[in-house]
């Protein structure tokens, strides 16, 4: 990189990289003696250490619009904040499902080959249903442009869905008997996502 003058009594670095690597320390030192224009000299060196950004995950998501009723085919996708290498995404994140949990192997694609923070998670077996996941990423992260870790875990739960079941139905109720409303119509809850012609064809 180089430094460019600001002023006569500050300095700026600007790296030949558009940016510092991420997830790593730094450390700038003037050291003593250095002279000013009057003639003064520092007495002892000036240190400022500082660290990049270190890796995180930022989201774990299925296709599914909640974390609940998760189709047991399903895939999922793992957004990173900084580029980590596929060997590093395998050796440091596991899928559990049940109580007691058992992990359940998988494989890692890249749904965008164009974006190095985007990672898919593909088990290798159906999930059972009606079954709770778990998905981790540990402390010991690394991304791909520095050593340091990302040093706290990351844990989403997710769900499979089970049986089909009739959960509630609701209505308006702001009438002065506190009934249903003759004027409105009612929704129905179901435990999992159903299509409507489906639905309306069961009614």
């Amino acid at each position: 990189g180089r430094w460019n003058w600001v002023g006569t009594s500050g300095l700026q670095f600007i790296p030949e990289a558009r940016e510092l690597p991420r997830a790593t320390e730094y450390a700038v030192e003037v050291p003593a003696g250095t002279r000013a224009l009057d003639g003064s000299t520092m007495p002892k060196p000036y240190v400022l250490r500082f660290s990049t950004v270190p890796p995180r995950l930022l989201s774990i998501s299925s296709r599914n619009a909640g974390n609940d009723a998760i189709e047991p085919d399903a895939t999922f996708e793992l957004r990173f904040n900084q580029p980590i290498d596929d060997v590093e995404v395998a050796r440091t994140t596991s899928l559990t499902v049940g109580d007691p949990a058992v992990r359940v192997a998988f494989d890692i694609k890249r749904p965008d080959p164009k974006n190095e923070q985007l990672v898919a998670l593909v088990p290798r077996t159906r999930l059972p249903l009606a079954s709770a996941l778990q998905i981790t990423s540990d402390a010991t992260l690394r991304g791909r442009e520095g050593p340091l870790p990302a040093g706290e875990p990351r844990t989403e739960s997710f769900s499979t869905y089970g049986p089909l079941q009739f959960k509630r139905i609701t209505c308006t109720e702001d009438t002065p008997h506190k009934r249903c409303s003759a004027e409105d119509g009612f929704s129905i809850e179901l435990s999992n996502p159903v299509k409507f012609k489906d639905l309306k064809r069961a009614l």
